[in-house]
């Protein structure tokens, strides 16, 4: 799931940068999203430890932020689902903040991970009841590719990331 390794990828690459080479404990973890995909959210709660049925007492803080910079408190896949059809480049980016010291990254993919026509292909297929076959095969395999970015690239071709104390 291109969701998974991308909120993997830009929550280590968020770590490194603000706790250097050290292992946060997860309470010490804050993370804003803007992608509301399922895969981000589960990564998010595994990382953050504020899945459902996790030690609440351990757990950092994980929030979905909306495109008008709200705060989606309903995480269900109908609520997520209405904001998911405006996905963006924007969408792939987290706030990752150290609670204790409030010093934060904002990690962000880059443009260039996503081919031609990601974004066009993906509202289409989810969105439009005319799409055909041809399209959804040309999205799958520019799926695959954003996918296979993520899993090869190094962080530094991936993400910008602008740190604040």
């Amino acid at each position: 799931d291109p969701c998974c390794a991308w909120m993997y990828r830009s929550l280590s690459a968020g770590i490194r940068d603000i706790w250097g080479n050290d292992i946060p404990p997860r309470s010490d973890i804050s993370v804003a999203r803007y992608l509301p995909s399922c895969g981000a959210l589960h990564t998010g709660w595994y990382v953050t430890g504020t899945g459902p049925g996790m030690d609440s007492a351990s757990a950092g803080r994980f929030v979905l932020v909306k495109p008008d910079g709200t705060e989606l408190t309903d995480t269900s896949h109908a609520a997520r689902s209405k904001i998911a059809k405006s996905r963006t480049v924007d969408s792939y980016r987290i706030v990752i903040t150290r609670l204790s010291t409030g010093e934060s990254a904002t990690v962000s993919l880059k443009t260039e991970a996503f081919p031609d026509r990601f974004f066009e292909l993906f509202r289409k297929v989810n969105t439009d009841p005319s799409v055909t076959k041809e399209e959804v095969a040309e999205f799958n395999t520019v799926k695959d590719a954003v996918r296979d970015n993520l899993v090869q690239k190094p962080d530094a071709g991936l993400f910008s990331i602008v740190k604040t104390s």
